[in-house]
């Protein structure tokens, strides 16, 4: 992806060796977890986050920018506007809307394919369609 290596070597520095503990009140008593490894991904409110979320979902957005996207417009209206419809509502949110079917298929294949290429993870099977 083009990425520094310098950047690459910073956040996975940033990422290393952070675990977390558990903290549950059960009738009064206060019952802590052992030290949980954490092992990948970002933590949500880490100051890195945003570029983590850039690492990942830019290349998704440029790749999206290639299709025909979806025209919208007045009914009857010839000169309608392109539009991709992409809304990035949260990092593992992401709302594509397509022409068809068949370019919905393309498009999610592209995702798919960016996802790999940046190690981000995506839940395919929890994808759902409109047509």
């Amino acid at each position: 992806m083009g990425v520094p290596e310098k950047v690459l070597n910073v956040l996975s520095r940033l990422m290393e060796g952070r675990k977390t503990r558990l903290e549950v009140t059960d009738k009064g008593e206060v019952r802590i977890s052992r030290w949980i490894n954490i092992r990948k991904g970002f933590l949500q409110g880490d100051s890195y986050s945003p570029v983590g979320f850039c690492l990942t979902e830019v290349p998704i957005a440029m790749m999206l920018e290639e299709t025909d996207g979806y025209k919208m417009g007045q009914p009857g209206e010839t000169d309608l506007k392109k539009t991709h419809c992409l809304f990035i509502d949260f990092i593992d949110d992401l709302k594509v809307y397509q022409k068809n079917h068949r370019k919905l298929e393309i498009a999610n294949e592209m995702i798919a394919k960016a996802s790999m290429d940046t190690g981000a993870c995506y839940g395919m099977k929890k994808c759902a369609e409109a047509v």
